[in-house]
């Protein structure tokens, strides 16, 4: 359920039964040749934040949370995709329409996921799958105006947490067109307690992340450096592998997009807090200052190229112009090439936790052919379709039970993300769901102005603190 105890909202962590599977996958691929990085078409293809976890991404989220309003500085995004399919009815069943958002820049993308089951499903039932993919820098601004409108478009890519999106009225339950009952006794724990609220189900659980660090063994190599275990570790290394502006030691997103909030709620994780708990403030608490000031120490001392974001960042990564990046496991398949080099270890943060969590496929209320969508809902839940859209992204998917062994054996660098799953944490603050948007909001824009005017970060959090007091007290009162 989607309840008032903090147990679901934050420490879902997948429970035991994820758990249970990530080991043996893990034990699956322990003598796995070496990495191959998925290509478009094969295991390439494609994200999303967030369980995201957490919330998720969202995907970022990564992330996976929503923004209110556009970025205001939009260095690298690219315009609008097109629709991968035209809208169009078939005699036999009619259609509905399915948006989920697009990275920028890249030979492949999130909508991959999606190509094959969609397009057995059409072949099976006659139903039109009309899939329009939209830029990630614009989706979420986008969706929410769309859901307050009372959009037609039947199905979204959700994000976590979806409260928000009941609150505002713009959902529909899926148990009047989807399986319901054997989706909650067939996905993982998650499927039923953290996407049900008041008895109905709001989200279709549609992936499980974790996030981890990717580094070029190559360039490590080269200067007889081994991956960072400690933050100590992780700023020196990143400086001895920086010779701007040929090579940077790490990717950071500084730029004003939502994508900048990224690597700060890895840090806040990783250090263990978040912007607050429930009636609690804690963005100026010595945590989270330690935190932030960790994160702004590797950016002032030149690791990073300055004011970029995600679509600039991962491409210099691929091509060996960074040696550092953190990102989920849809990554290496946002790349139409192997990556070389590619190798993959633990975040080297104190707590040892990171974020990653809960992806949903969410319906529209105002949804013009829901009962074609819950049909589509209920094909790609079969263990066939959720193990490709595993393989097209590298995200696990919702079901249990799914061998992915020969998947793991030829990518071995996703041993990291099952390492990482025990200690999954959401990104959304326990209580603070429904005003999500508002959060992410504000720590947007003044996480991209401690970048741009280089702000103290003290400073910046006392601002925080107050802005945050203000939402705390509107929405828990």
């Amino acid at each position: 359920m989607i309840p008032n105890s903090a147990k679901s909202r934050r420490g879902f962590l997948f429970n035991a039964s994820l758990l249970v599977v990530g080991t043996i996958v893990a034990t699956a691929c322990s003598s796995a040749p070496a990495a191959t990085s998925p290509s478009a078409g094969t295991t390439g293809g494609t994200h999303p934040t967030a369980a995201s976890a957490t919330t998720t991404a969202s995907p970022t989220t990564s992330q996976s949370v929503p923004p209110t309003t556009a970025a205001t500085v939009q260095p690298t995004t690219a315009p609008a995709a097109k629709p991968t399919a035209q809208a169009a009815t078939s005699a036999a069943g009619g259609s509905f329409t399915y948006f989920n958002y697009e990275w920028e820049n890249t030979g492949v993308g999130l909508a991959n996921r999606w190509i094959k089951p969609a397009d057995a499903f059409e072949k099976a039932t006659g139903i039109k799958v009309n899939r329009q993919a939209i830029p990630s820098t614009q989706y979420w601004d986008k969706m929410l105006a769309e859901l307050a409108s009372g959009t037609k478009v039947e199905l979204w890519y959700g994000g976590y947490p979806i409260e928000q999106y009941i609150a505002m009225g713009g959902l529909s339950p899926l148990d009047p067109y989807v399986d319901v009952k054997a989706l909650q006794s067939t996905f993982y724990p998650a499927q039923k307690e953290n996407l049900v609220s008041g008895g109905q189900t709001y989200g279709f659980l549609c992936g499980l992340t974790s996030s981890a660090m990717f580094y070029n063994k190559d360039i490590f190599d080269k200067a007889g450096l081994k991956p960072p275990t400690t933050y100590d570790e992780l700023l020196a290394t990143a400086k001895k592998l920086t010779k701007a502006p040929d090579q940077y030691g790490m990717g950071i997103p500084t730029a004003d997009q939502i994508q900048v909030l990224e690597p700060v709620g890895r840090f806040l994780i990783g250090y263990d807090t978040l912007w607050g708990n429930g009636k609690e403030v804690l963005a100026n608490s010595p945590k989270t200052v330690q935190a932030i000031s960790a994160l702004k120490g590797l950016v002032d001392a030149g690791v990073t190229p300055a004011n970029q974001n995600n679509p600039v960042l991962r491409p210099m990564f691929w091509t060996g112009k960074t040696a550092i990046w953190w990102d989920g496991p849809w990554f290496p398949g946002m790349s139409d090439k192997p990556i070389p080099g590619l190798a993959t270890a633990k975040i080297p943060l104190p707590s040892g936790k990171t974020s990653g969590g809960i992806q949903t496929i969410i319906m529209a209320k105002g949804g013009a052919n829901k009962e074609a969508a819950g049909k589509y809902l209920d094909f790609i839940s079969q263990p066939q379709w959720q193990k490709v859209m595993t393989e097209e992204s590298g995200i696990q998917a919702g079901r249990t039970g799914i061998d992915y062994s020969d998947y793991l054996s030829k990518n071995p660098w996703y041993q990291a993300f099952l390492d990482a799953m025990p200690g999954v944490v959401a990104e959304t603050e326990p209580g603070w769901e429904k005003f999500d948007a508002q959060v992410k909001k504000i720590a947007q824009s003044k996480i991209s102005e401690m970048y741009a005017k280089n702000r103290p970060v003290k400073q910046v959090l006392d601002e925080m603190q107050s802005q945050f007091e203000q939402l705390v007290k509107q929405n828990l009162s």
